[in-house]
């Protein structure tokens, strides 16, 4: 556990002090939230349904940054050799890089949330300890993926424009749940529970899944 810690300390101090990469990811996601600010109608605004989309959208283009900036730190003086050589099983770097993708990733959205409210018009605000606790699980079903793929782009070098097109067809389910998420917060009142227990099943899925193949992607055999 002391491990792990220490993996997730490390990772989040280098990106962290390092603004610039943070900053791309903070970037790209209020470009998108405002360029799609523009079609909303002079004194209007938009539907919710339409401001959780992009919010969620802006979301998932940021995890593919973030997530090639955590993998891309192991290049550095041969780190990923040495983790392959440390006492670490590889699972627990996965799950190291999923939990600091996952810090990241929610500094990354307090931004974004806010730019939905100024830019999309979006100001009811309905909020539960539900609601949160959906929020959370949306973001770590996305991180587990993101931690995985982020290993593959790495160990095959594989682009950020092609990893895209991996993860949206993978993290679908959890994008839909989203927006359903974000209509009921944002003002359309809707039953959470099936959209709820899909993305519990798929966050399950998505641990399996990584747990099993993480170890062989980032060995890169």
């Amino acid at each position: 556990m002391l491990r792990l810690f220490h993996l997730i300390q490390k990772d989040l101090k280098l990106i962290l002090g390092r603004s610039n990469i943070y900053l791309h990811s903070i970037l790209l996601g209020l470009v998108l939230i405002f360029l799609f600010s523009l079609s909303r109608p002079i004194g209007g605004i938009l539907t919710s349904s339409y401001a959780a989309t992009i919010f969620w959208i802006s979301s998932n283009f940021s995890l593919i940054l973030i997530f090639n900036a955590l993998y891309l730190l192991e290049q550095e003086n041969n780190m990923h050799e040495a983790l392959n050589l440390s006492p670490l099983i590889s699972q627990e770097i996965w799950i190291a890089k999923a939990i600091s993708g996952l810090v990241l990733l929610l500094l990354v959205q307090i931004f974004f949330i806010g730019a939905v409210v100024i830019f999309l018009g979006q100001q009811e605000f309905n909020c539960s300890l539900y609601a949160i606790i959906f929020f959370f699980l949306i973001n770590i079903g996305l991180t587990l993926i993101g931690s995985l793929l982020g290993a593959l782009s790495y160990g095959y070098e594989i682009k950020e424009s092609f990893l895209s097109l991996i993860i949206f067809p993978l993290v679908i389910p959890l994008l839909l749940a989203g927006i359903k998420l974000g209509e009921n917060v944002w003002g359309e009142s809707n039953d959470l529970l099936s959209w709820f227990r899909l993305t519990l099943s798929f966050d399950l899925i998505y641990l399996g899944g990584g747990y099993i193949l993480f170890p062989f992607i980032f060995s890169g055999e």
